[in-house]
């Protein structure tokens, strides 16, 4: 409504009441171009018409126009008061205001209703001396102008001049009334030419399975897509007023995107992925690409729907980590074989050792007059030649074994590589996390015997366990020498942590299947400890892991050969 000052009190008026307006709908949905509807109370105390111009839906479908017909989008509609119209074209006129000449305008398409005189009227006489009718259009509605000459009209006063006037007026008056109506019909193709545009815009926007949207400096929404219906099962108005804050799944990152609002450059694209809540409580993946226009005071976004994407994502990673502990447990298993075949052998050998010196002792004795005995002696020795020569090769084999994935031990100062660890730990660790590793000083110079990069291996995941995706987290380490046992003990006591300690306690529940337990996983947790306990068990070691109760530390305890002495 234009202007809504002082029209406010007809929003929410339905003019499909009033029957003339009605039926000017009805006519302008058949018709192209303007319709004028007759001239009736458009309000109770004002007598006027009404201008409308019909924006139609573009059907082609023949099919479709015969079940649905010719539907149109809406009405622009111009309303009209009849006095200040014809007022405003023609008595504002000089020469409306000859008092020679009266006029009167009929409604030719409504049986000649009168709907406007001159205020000179009532003095017209019933045969003037000189009449004239004209026509003329007011969009499709014929309008008949009837002018006349008053009584006395051609006296010596008069002369000529009221013809002059007469034909001045009419002449004056059409160019008035041409001037409204090139008006009208001027807004009207501006209008069309407006709505058509708007349409084409708004067919993309809202065609697009991307949502599009506006949101204020502070990340308010102002407007979005109804592709937001689809993706986040939100109507426009529920978020409309509420932040893009409000619907993202974890604080962490409505905090890095508010900070990456504030500190954006205008007019520079901002993208970022994050998870987010849709009303029914799922969640969706969705990449934001954000535009902040400084000048407009708005930022612009447009978001994707990417959850697929990011679940076939999490679906390679975990493959690839069950991959990676599967293939850590193989080698772990190929080692343990081979050391078990090399120390089964060695016994063995020793034992058959023995047992041929014997043999050999017997036979060189003399039992000239036992010659059974002497078969039975040669069969024995004769079997454990040939017993030996086996076991011979078995030696042969797992030492072969052992070469193609065997690594050397040696002496290892556990101060020498607190650097190289706190190194490789930072760089494994997720951006803008930080961990604090703190060792007591009387145990940093024990000595294990064991692979260096393996050991460092096994303490870098360890450390990443305990700490579980924590941005700031701390580890007490000590490290005792048990000269009893002849082991190293490393302990470690990290932050309290709820979700480390709920991945610890399922991965204690489900060590023998821990490939198959790794979706339950959280922040790789149990995939690190998977890792550490292999490299660990590698080493002739072994990896504890516990956690002393709710809000309180996690602890781990890594077991590895001593190295006794200095």
């Amino acid at each position: 409504i234009v202007p809504l000052e002082k029209n406010n009190h007809r929003i929410g008026f339905d003019f499909a009441t009033q029957k003339e307006a009605a039926e000017t709908i009805e006519k302008s949905r058949t018709q192209e171009g303007i319709s004028c509807s007759p001239f009736y109370k458009v309000r109770p105390d004002t007598t006027g018409f009404l201008l409308m111009f019909s924006v139609h839906k573009k059907i082609t479908d023949p099919v479709e126009i015969a079940l649905k017909g010719d539907k149109i989008d809406g009405v622009v509609m111009v309303e009209l008061d009849a006095l200040g119209f014809f007022n405003s074209a023609i008595t504002n006129n000089a020469a409306a205001g000859d008092t020679s000449i009266t006029f009167e305008c009929f409604d030719k398409s409504a049986s000649n209703q009168s709907i406007f005189a001159s205020a000179n009227r009532k003095i017209q006489p019933t045969n003037p001396l000189l009449s004239e009718d004209r026509s003329f259009k007011i969009a499709d509605r014929e309008i008949r102008v009837t002018f006349a000459t008053v009584p006395n009209f051609g006296g010596e006063f008069q002369g000529i001049l009221p013809l002059l006037a007469l034909l001045g007026g009419i002449v004056t008056s059409f160019i008035g009334f041409g001037f409204v109506l090139s008006i009208v019909t001027a807004r009207a193709r501006a209008l069309d030419l407006a709505d058509k545009m708007t349409r084409s815009q708004r067919r993309i926007v809202e065609s697009s399975q991307d949502i599009i949207a506006v949101m204020d400096l502070t990340g308010q929404w102002k407007s979005l897509s109804p592709a937001v219906q689809s993706v986040l099962q939100y109507s426009e108005e529920e978020l409309v007023g509420k932040k893009i804050f409000d619907t993202l799944l974890n604080e962490s990152d409505a905090k890095q995107l508010e900070g990456d609002l504030t500190s954006a450059k205008d007019e520079v694209g901002v993208m970022f992925d994050v998870q987010t809540k849709t009303k029914s409580g799922e969640t969706r993946w969705l990449s934001w690409h954000l535009t902040v226009s400084r000048t407009d005071g708005l930022i612009y976004a447009v978001g994707r729907d990417i959850t697929l994407q990011k679940t076939a994502e999490a679906q390679f990673q975990l493959k690839n980590k069950q991959v990676q502990l599967a293939e850590q447990s193989a080698l772990e298993a190929s080692e343990f074989k081979s050391r078990f075949m090399r120390d089964l052998s060695h016994n063995l050998r020793n034992a058959l050792t023995g047992t041929m010196g014997f043999l050999q002792l017997l036979s060189s004795k003399s039992y000239s007059n036992d010659e059974e005995k002497q078969e039975f002696i040669a069969t024995a020795e004769e079997s454990s030649e040939q017993l030996f020569t086996f076991v011979t090769d078995i030696i042969d084999i797992a030492g072969d074994q052992e070469t193609e994935g065997a690594f050397e031990r040696d002496k290892v100062r556990f101060s020498s590589i607190t650097a190289k660890v706190q190194k490789q730990l930072n760089s494994e660790l997720p951006k803008g996390n930080a961990v604090k590793v703190t060792v007591q000083k009387e145990g940093e110079n024990t000595i294990a015997l064991v692979h260096e990069d393996l050991f460092v291996e096994s303490l870098v995941k360890t450390y990443l366990a305990l700490c579980g995706g924590m941005p700031d987290c701390k580890i007490d380490v000590t490290v005792r020498a048990n000269t009893y046992e002849n082991l190293v003990e490393i302990e470690m006591l990290s932050s309290p942590d709820t979700t480390v300690a709920n991945a610890i306690k399922i991965y204690k529940d489900e060590s023998t299947r821990l490939v198959e337990a790794l979706p339950k996983d959280k922040n790789d947790v149990m995939f690190n400890l998977g890792l550490a306990a292999s490299a660990v068990r590698r080493l002739n070691g072994g990896l504890m892991i516990d956690s002393l109760g709710d809000g309180e530390q996690n602890v781990a305890m890594i077991t590895v050969p001593l190295v006794k002495g200095k």
